[in-house]
């Protein structure tokens, strides 16, 4: 059977420790997908829990009831977030994988975007798309499209150390990859196993990007992620190649480019794919569109 004939399984882990305020929303964004609701899309919920001593295990336990079959989720103490994500990843049986953490969620086509690409484009295994911050409160409060994400500068940490990072709720993946990663390495990771991830999947193919709004990640105090200096330095650990003055002077280009208005984008780099206000998607802008123009 074709793949286009078939309902794709959509893998979504979710690792945390004493986060129940954050649990509801970001699960409730899996479980309601709408390519789920039609039947375009299944998917595997996983919540991988470090032990939670806050009321985060009855409200796992109420969504297990609930999705029997979908949900499931395991507590008990573990050595820190990747730990969780490698025994989530060790487990997903999806034919695309992703993780989310416990605050952030899913825009709700957000499968349907992400299974339209893979569906007919069987070369791309790797897709992300805007970068989307939420605040404490849930408010939308900035969006961003990506420019281009180089293989050979993802593996030397340029994303993240000199350039914007990939936003790790917004990236999903064929499960192939997967073969790239070892699991122990992946779980002595504290801070950046999102980078590790990401090294790994570039030394194997390109990171593609759509114009479309898939996950966001929301900002609250106490976050791992607002340790920058550490994540860097962990990041330094991970790399195994030097940058040359090539690719210097790539990063420099790149980094002005970043800067360009939001439109101008997709005509920087006009592979990344772009859905149309009527149907279908398209990599490429069509000709004669002035710029600016609605």
């Amino acid at each position: 059977m074709p793949r286009s004939a078939m309902s794709l399984l959509f893998s979504i882990i979710t690792p945390c420790l004493n986060r129940a305020q954050w649990l509801d929303e970001t699960i409730r964004s899996v479980l309601d997908q709408t390519a789920v609701r039609n039947g375009k899309a299944k998917v595997e919920c996983l919540v991988v829990d470090g032990g939670s001593r806050d009321n985060t295990v009855s409200i796992l336990q109420r969504f297990q009831e609930q999705n029997p079959g979908v949900f499931s989720f395991s507590s008990e103490p573990d050595r820190g977030m990747y730990d969780a994500l490698a025994k989530g990843l060790r487990r997903a049986r999806g034919d695309v994988v992703a993780y989310l953490n416990a605050g952030d969620y899913y825009h709700p086509t957000c499968f349907d975007v992400v299974r339209t690409i893979f569906e007919q484009n069987p070369t791309v295994s790797w897709l992300t798309g805007y970068g989307l911050l939420y605040n404490e409160f849930g408010h939308a409060i900035e969006v961003t499209l990506p420019y281009l994400f180089r293989r050979h500068l993802i593996r030397q940490g340029a994303y993240g150390l000199e350039l914007p990072f990939i936003e790790q709720e917004a990236t999903f993946w064929r499960a192939e990859l997967l073969a790239e990663v070892d699991y122990d390495r992946l779980a002595g990771c504290r801070l950046a196993g999102d980078f590790y991830l990401w090294h790994q999947f570039a030394g194997r193919t390109d990171l593609r990007i759509v114009k479309a709004l898939l996950g966001g990640f929301r900002w609250h105090p106490g976050q791992l992620s607002t340790d920058l200096t550490a994540y860097r330095d962990e990041m330094r650990g991970i790399v195994t190649s030097e940058p040359t003055a090539r690719d210097r002077a790539q990063v420099l280009l790149d980094r002005a480019l970043y800067r360009a208005p939001g439109w101008a984008i997709p005509r920087l780099n006009p592979d990344i794919f772009r859905f149309s206000r009527e149907h279908g998607w398209s990599t490429r802008i069509p000709r004669g569109r002035q710029n600016g123009s609605r």
